[in-house]
């Protein structure tokens, strides 16, 4: 019985792969019609300018809001000044600034040139060494060298 099935099983398979090996006629298409272009060299622009201006569509003036205190001002016309202030943001964080100047006035007393190196140190509230109401440094108020600054 097993070789009946087996015998019925090969010749299914000769049948069934000789009857798909017939040649596929094959059709010539003809060829596809193409464009030729001959190029062309010339000079090209590589920038553009433009005279304009440029407006915005909405606009955002930023400016931050401290408070703070000049603690001490010695200097005369020239000199190199040493200052230290301390305050704060809208958020109430603290800050201490410090650094030096150099300040140059013109003839009528305003000044005409300030350079300036300003570092900005976070603080804690309870290390600021500054506590006296808005205005002059009190006489009595210890100064930069005495509180270490």
């Amino acid at each position: 019985m097993k070789q009946f099935f087996f015998a019925c099983a090969a010749f299914l398979l000769v049948f069934l792969t000789g009857s798909g090996c017939k040649k596929a006629s094959v059709t010539q298409q003809p060829a596809l019609p193409v464009n030729v272009v001959t190029v062309v060299e010339k000079e090209v622009n590589e920038w553009d300018e433009f005279t304009g201006r440029l407006d915005p569509v909405e606009s955002v003036e930023i400016r931050p809001r401290v408070s703070g205190y000049i603690t001490e001002i010695h200097f005369e016309a020239g000199a190199t000044v040493r200052f230290a202030y301390e305050w704060h943001d809208d958020s109430g964080h603290w800050y201490r600034s410090y650094g030096n100047e150099n300040w140059e006035f013109n003839d009528d007393g305003l000044m005409a040139l300030q350079f300036a190196s300003i570092n900005d140190l976070p603080i804690l509230e309870s290390d600021r060494k500054y506590h006296w109401p808005l205005g002059r440094r009190p006489d009595d108020h210890p100064g930069l060298s005495d509180l270490g600054l």
